[in-house]
């Protein structure tokens, strides 16, 4: 069996690290706990991409889900890929998500994947720790 993937549009990323912030400043182990439902959450959509709704109505071959509680106050929106999912958003419940897509303030793909220089490749897969690290919050 293939280990499928998910990974985040640069939205996702900001979303992710705006939710950890707020939580964080308020309470550690409660942003851990939502952070480590997220996670989970990604992980099963990646082995399961056709399980949230499918929201074509608002950007071809987005689909959407709640999380289960912990996170069940927001809303992840993702694509279905070949190899798992990409999360493009992830918003809270009580924003106004519908507007936000139907003002095309939300969609991120499909779009072309810009070409990325050898050096700025370094800086990336930094971002991309220092993302995975914030959403573990682990000591």
């Amino acid at each position: 069996m293939t280990l499928r993937k998910y990974r985040f549009s640069r939205q996702a990323q900001n979303d992710l690290a705006e939710i950890a912030d707020y939580l964080s400043e308020r309470s550690a182990r409660a942003a851990d706990r939502v952070l480590d439902a997220f996670l989970m959450t990604f992980e099963r959509l990646a082995e399961n991409p056709w399980m949230g709704m499918n929201r074509a109505d608002l950007h071809p071959g987005l689909r959407m889900f709640v999380p289960r509680r912990r996170a069940d106050s927001f809303v992840i929106f993702y694509y279905p890929l070949s190899d798992g999912i990409e999360v493009s958003d992830v918003v809270h419940a009580s924003q106004d998500w519908l507007g936000m897509y139907e003002r095309g303030e939300r969609w991120r793909y499909p779009r072309p994947r810009p070409q990325v220089s050898q050096d700025r490749r370094g800086d990336l897969r930094r971002t991309s720790a220092a993302l995975t690290g914030q959403l573990a919050l682990r000591p």
